[in-house]
């Protein structure tokens, strides 16, 4: 195709992407490349997945910097990321599954900037009265922890809840997922091996292809209805 007849980049919305550095008690502890919005549930849910912290009553303070590239919280006590060992899950919430595969694509219908862009994933939080809240974002990972955060702010039961994502379920997912205590997580794409293993230990519920018509349960089918 000559030069001149290429499409110019400018004329198509991008998915939006920028380093935003995340600080604890005056350290940096990781640069996040993400979509800058949200910020605030982002770091919670990052400080939560990642071990830093247990509970919402441990962030004395949060803020963001007015150029969306620094997160600043202070702890009250901050633990090392990984020294907390990821819980076997409890029991928890059953969903039936056509609800969840329901929440699935209302998630997706909803998702705006991956209608505007086809470049974002999303990651939603549900229980029993349904889809509560959902993000997007360039990462999935961030997406989840999003979500996740959302749900710490709001002080939710998170063993009464499903995780339900856009993207592949690899073992860093399946571990954010456990590690903030939900006990059913459903994608539209599959997990991965060490995904796979992951839920079989911890006792996660994993489900692939949910919003399709014949959804995948991999393990702890007794979650499911």
């Amino acid at each position: 195709m000559p030069a001149d007849a290429m499409p110019d980049p400018r004329s198509f919305p991008l998915a939006e992407e920028k380093a935003v550095a995340l600080e604890v008690n005056g350290t940096v502890i990781a640069t996040l490349m993400c979509t800058p919005r949200d910020l605030d549930v982002l770091a919670l849910g990052h400080l939560l997945t990642s071990g830093f912290i247990s509970s919402l009553g441990e962030v004395l303070s949060l803020v963001i910097s007015p150029d969306s590239t620094r997160v600043s919280v202070q702890c009250s006590s901050c633990t090392a990321s990984g020294t907390r060992p990821l819980p076997n899950l409890l029991r928890g919430e059953t969903f039936p599954l056509a609800s969840i595969s329901g929440w699935a694509r209302q998630m997706l219908d909803r998702a705006a900037l991956r209608k505007e862009t086809g470049g974002m994933h999303s990651a939603g939080l549900a229980d029993r009265n349904g889809l509560r809240w959902f993000y997007e974002d360039v990462g999935r990972h961030n997406a989840v922890d999003k979500v996740i955060g959302r749900g710490l702010r709001e002080r939710v039961d998170f063993s009464r809840c499903c995780l339900i994502c856009s993207g592949r379920i690899a073992v860093e997912m399946a571990t954010k997922t456990i590690a903030a205590g939900i006990p059913v997580f459903a994608s539209r794409s599959i997990p991965t091996t060490a995904a796979y293993e992951m839920a079989v230990e911890k006792g996660l519920t994993m489900i692939g292809r949910c919003s399709s018509p014949s959804p995948v349960v991999y393990t702890m089918r007794e979650r499911v209805t």
